[in-house]
């Protein structure tokens, strides 16, 4: 027999596909890994799920129970698909209000992008940009159905306000808006106070930071020039 090591070639086994050993390892792999999948635990928020996805003709109660229980144990990056499932139940419920609350959850849900954001990375395009264009479209629609009400920060308000239905400031059109969030029209009080809380202690932090920035700058300089000048 001649080896391998001596000089000769490997035997040519063809494509992968009509390969024997590719098969064999196949025979070996696949009931194993199946076996696996089979086995491996259900996380206890997925049961719920499911158990509601049972439900919703039979006992619409029920399966509101269940993505309720669900959305208490599912992790951050999973609620986004759940508040989906949810919201279209309270639609059929005729909860309406309560159906609009988890749309607009959903979008501010951690994972709410990830498969416009596997998408961008496919196709080589700006993950930000292509994600940002993908949820002020879809904020878009539900203000412009009058579902919900745009709130955000007006640079030159200085607060938090209310958005036209072009998510422009009411005061100043040409303003530049960030933070853009929705709101239930009812919730839309609480919620301006809110934002306005949390969005002026955020830029209070920022300008402590560029202060401290600043000075310790300053120090670094004089430092150098004391030391240059020994």
């Amino acid at each position: 027999m001649i080896r391998i090591s001596e000089g000769a070639a490997p035997p040519d086994l063809g494509c992968a596909f009509t390969s024997p050993i590719f098969w064999g390892l196949g025979a070996i792999i696949f009931p194993i890994s199946g076996l696996v999948m089979a086995l491996r635990r259900t996380p206890a928020f997925q049961r719920y799920v499911d158990r509601a996805k049972r439900h919703l003709l039979i006992d619409p109660q029920q399966a509101l129970s269940d993505f309720n229980q669900a959305l208490q144990l599912a992790p951050e990056k999973e609620k986004a698909g759940i508040l989906k499932q949810r919201s279209k139940l309270l639609q059929t419920l005729g909860q309406v209000k309560d159906a609009t609350r988890d749309k607009i959850a959903a979008l501010q849900s951690e994972g709410a992008y990830s498969g416009v954001e596997g998408f961008a990375a496919l196709t080589g395009i700006d993950k930000d940009v292509y994600v940002g264009g993908v949820k002020a479209n879809e904020q878009r629609v539900l203000v412009k159905n009058q579902e919900a009400v745009g709130l955000g920060w007006c640079k030159k308000c200085k607060a938090a306000v209310e958005l036209d239905m072009d998510m422009h400031c009411k005061l100043h059109p040409k303003s530049r808006i960030t933070d853009i969030r929705l709101a239930v029209a009812e919730d839309v009080p609480a919620e301006l106070v809110k934002m306005q809380e949390e969005l002026t202690k955020r830029n209070r932090s920022n300008r402590v930071r560029q202060i401290i920035g600043i000075i310790v700058l300053i120090i670094i300089f004089v430092a150098l020039c004391y030391f240059t000048n020994l």
